[in-house]
């Protein structure tokens, strides 16, 4: 659980991450609006976490201070649930995306390339 420093510099993150994203696509960053869903910025903050610990892991993977291994694997899952929540999420009523989208999303999440590996592993070592 991030201490509440951390929780702020993964916030402003998020935050920056999501205005560039938004000015790319000539909209207004999501963090503007007066009424911010707090599940909603909970999983901002969440993913900005997943981000930050992917960068140390390949970081310290590069810099030949500990091998790719299960730290990367655990950022790879937990990257793909919470895409999978956030589908979702997005699927609820009364201005949910439609179930076809929501499981086009789901399947985009756990059914790649990037990802495959890392569950083929987890399920090995499950048997």
């Amino acid at each position: 659980m991030p201490t509440e420093i951390e929780t702020k510099a993964l916030e402003a993150l998020a935050r920056a991450y999501d205005r560039e994203e938004a000015a790319q696509m000539g909209e207004p960053s999501p963090w503007q609006q007066d009424d911010l869903d707090p599940a909603w910025v909970a999983e901002r903050i969440a993913c900005a976490e997943v981000g930050v610990e992917a960068y140390r892991e390949a970081r310290a993977a590069l810099a030949g201070e500990k091998p790719f291994g299960a730290g990367v694997e655990t950022v790879m899952l937990r990257t793909a649930l919470l895409a999978v929540v956030a589908a979702t999420r997005a699927y609820l009523p009364p201005d949910g995306i439609d179930a076809q989208e929501c499981l086009n999303r789901i399947l985009a999440a756990t059914d790649n390339p990037t990802i495959n590996p890392y569950i083929l592993e987890a399920e090995h070592d499950r048997s």
